[in-house]
């Protein structure tokens, strides 16, 4: 049971259930909560989620949100070569920050 805090025009907030639409093997947890929650689970275990990353467009999204070049795709190239290799930038360009 997720809560949340609604806004209330004539004062201090209201507290709601989320009454989205719970998903099976999402821990009784609608979409958007059930992400917030991986989140959690990832940074409270100080997981890298990078090596799961098996698809080219997400990881040069990833690039691209922080302005950083995309390279392009070599001749010859295999998807999984070139996905290591957007890998291999992700980690110099955006390093992950150190956890205490």
């Amino acid at each position: 049971r997720v809560m949340l805090q609604k806004e209330n025009p004539g004062g201090a907030p209201i507290d709601e259930e989320c009454g989205d639409i719970v998903q099976s093997g999402h821990a009784g947890l609608c979409e958007k909560h059930y992400k917030e929650y991986l989140v959690y689970k990832v940074n409270q275990n100080n997981l890298d989620p990078l090596p799961m990353c098996r698809e080219s467009g997400p990881l040069g999204a990833m690039l691209l949100r922080y302005d950083k070049k995309v390279p392009e795709l070599n001749n010859g190239e295999t998807e999984e070569d070139y996905c290591e290799r957007l890998r291999q930038c992700i980690r110099d360009e955006l390093p992950l920050q150190e956890r205490k």
